[in-house]
């Protein structure tokens, strides 16, 4: 059980993390819903999984987050907090739903299927009347986790050969962080685009049904050896807070929890550093 906390010992602590936009959403709410229980409020910043990285490399905020797992973390303590999905937000004048298959995004992305039109597209959605409309793919300018995931799937389908965080798209259009490619797709006439699911439904944008659902888990990076550790032990508290009380608030976010005996044993590992 987490008591209710003594208010002034807190006072100075404050608790900020950066990275991942995929989880924003989240880690926004659990921060909000967070701050009255543990006393400290939680400042999460929406910046990229690749700026994460870098933030939490240089020691310039308690935690960093990331959709693209390190290698080797070195001495940082890496641990998934949820996992969600990213879908093809698309925006077709009149089409609320449309079928694609992951082979069809990759020929989108690669410049080769130019039209909403093209009858690959017309032949997977018969009935559908879908205009002859010029296709904008939009991608994420900046290194992101979203574009990990979204790039591993395309890679499996087959026909797609770069994966990671920083892709050199032939064709499209960049934008910053899932907001930003949401934002994007929502006001250009032919547009598509991937992004975490919660952005499509929060911005009424439609998303195409893929033939595989595009999931990934989302990661915090902390260091082993904290420099301040009234501050550490408040984020932990928070992560605390998150796993235990916060797994409702997640689903109705469209996120998936983790199994309790994972998240036990990660605050466990936490409180031990």
């Amino acid at each position: 059980m987490l008591a209710i906390p003594n208010l002034s010992q807190a006072q100075g602590v404050q608790v900020v993390g950066a990275g991942a936009s995929f989880p924003a959403p989240l880690y926004q709410r659990w921060a909000t819903d967070a701050t009255p229980i543990i006393g400290t409020r939680i400042n999460y910043q929406s910046i990229g999984s690749g700026a994460g990285v870098n933030q939490i490399r240089a020691r310039t905020v308690t935690f960093g987050a990331t959709d693209a797992p390190l290698e080797d973390p070195g001495d940082l303590y890496q641990f998934p907090t949820v996992q969600g999905e990213v879908v093809a937000a698309v925006n077709i004048p009149g089409v609320r739903a449309i079928n694609l298959t992951m082979d069809l995004i990759n020929k989108i992305y690669k410049g080769e299927i130019k039209r909403w039109g093209e009858p690959a597209i017309v032949a997977l959605n018969q009935g559908v009347r879908l205009p002859n409309l010029p296709i904008t793919p939009v991608y994420r300018a900046d290194g992101s986790g979203t574009t990990f995931i979204w790039t591993r799937a395309m890679v499996a389908a087959g026909g797609w050969s770069d994966s990671g965080t920083s892709i050199n798209w032939p064709v499209g259009q960049g934008a910053r962080g899932n907001e930003g490619v949401a934002s994007i797709v929502s006001r250009t006439l032919g547009a598509i685009g991937y992004i975490e699911l919660v952005f499509a439904k929060v911005n009424n944008i439609s998303y195409a049904k893929l033939d595989v659902d595009v999931k990934g888990r989302t990661f915090i990076l902390m260091p082993r050896e904290p420099r301040d550790r009234a501050t550490h032990d408040k984020a932990v508290e928070f992560f605390e807070y998150c796993f235990t009380r916060g797994q409702d608030v997640a689903r109705r976010m469209f996120y998936e929890p983790l199994a309790d005996n994972e998240y036990a044993s990660i605050i466990a590992d936490l409180k031990k550093i």
